[in-house]
């Protein structure tokens, strides 16, 4: 913030970023990103966490198949804008699903805290989407519009959207000439 000469410079420090600002996109990919960062850090470095009050939504619905192949525990984070994409193998000593899960929301509560008691803010991880599953471990799973199925390692589009798709293409097969619209450069 602009000051008067001499004195000491004050700097802004937003306790919440908001989407809909005109540059918030950046800021918020940014810090949700530091959000993985810091959680596969914690996982990397084998870091010791208490349980978290929302890591009993995260559980999956059957005991998963541990990995048996000598290595590395197979293990991935992503996020994209607000949501984050967890992909893993349980290892041999069944804990690396809850000791991902557990890392993310102690991550996402580390760079955006949860609201104080009493307190009319909502808090950074949906309750109501954890409630719907979004946040439980699965081989099975709907992410950004594609479902992934970890046991037959394939992607496909759900249904509603591909026969969507295969409409389009039918009606788009039954002319004989399509107009393609290209932008123009340098107007």
């Amino acid at each position: 913030m602009p000051t008067a000469p001499g004195t000491p410079t004050m700097i802004v420090v937003p306790r919440a970023l908001q989407m809909g600002w005109n540059e918030s996109p950046a800021y918020f990919c940014a810090t949700t990103e530091t959000v993985r960062d810091v959680a596969q850090t914690w996982l990397d470095q084998g870091t010791k966490l208490p349980a978290h009050h929302m890591e009993a939504f995260t559980e999956p619905h059957r005991a998963p198949r541990r990995q048996t192949s000598p290595g590395p525990p197979a293990q991935m984070s992503a996020v994209y804008v607000a949501d984050h994409l967890m992909a893993a193998v349980e290892d041999a000593t069944g804990t690396l699903l809850q000791r991902t899960a557990r890392a993310t929301l102690h991550a996402i509560h580390s760079v955006f805290p949860s609201p104080s008691v009493g307190s009319d803010a909502k808090d950074p991880i949906s309750e109501n989407k954890l409630q719907k599953g979004d946040g439980r471990w699965d081989t099975q799973k709907e992410i950004l519009g594609y479902m992934l199925d970890g046991i037959t390692r394939t992607v496909q589009l759900p249904t509603d959207r591909a026969d969507a798709l295969v409409k389009e293409i039918r009606a788009v097969l039954q002319k004989t000439r399509i107009q393609l619209k290209f932008p123009v450069v340098g107007r």
